[in-house]
């Protein structure tokens, strides 16, 4: 199944880099780069709902 969450998404430019995008994420976020550092599509895609999720006002 796929997810409707991505980085084509987000406000940001992002690397192409799996990796780099969970490091740039997770301090956008504020989770340590250590519990995420081996993650994936998956979490990059967790991470990029969770910023979308924050940018809706109340009443969305």
């Amino acid at each position: 199944m796929s997810s409707s969450f991505s980085i084509s998404n987000l406000p940001y430019d992002l690397p192409n880099n799996l990796n780099e995008q969970l490091r740039i994420l997770s301090n956008i976020v504020k989770i340590p780069f250590s519990l995420v550092k081996d993650g994936g599509q998956n979490e990059v895609e967790a991470i990029c709902g969770a910023i979308l999720y924050r940018h809706l006002d109340r009443h969305q």
